[in-house]
């Protein structure tokens, strides 16, 4: 009865745009781990803004996934993998 509720909340919460919940995810592990790889390897070839640019997301999201570590169970990965799907 409660998750139901704080599901209602959340949904009603992301509908009218309230709080600073992380965006819905939009990139594959794959992708983000190449971001990593490319900010990592050659910093002043990637910048964030053109990691925004090439991946198609905002520089925001960039500075969210370079900032995460991505060490996560492998259910999670597949389930984000396959939103990120759906939403391209």
């Amino acid at each position: 009865r409660a998750r139901r509720a704080a599901g209602r909340l959340r949904r009603l919460r992301r509908e009218l745009g309230v709080g600073r919940d992380a965006p819905e995810r939009t990139l594959t592990w794959r992708a983000m781990e190449q971001m990593r790889f490319l900010r990592r390897e050659l910093p002043e070839e990637w910048p964030p803004e053109r990691l925004a640019r090439g991946f198609g997301v905002s520089t925001e999201v960039v500075r969210r996934v370079l900032r995460g570590r991505g060490c996560v169970p492998p259910g999670r990965r597949q389930r984000q993998d396959e939103r990120a799907r759906r939403a391209a």
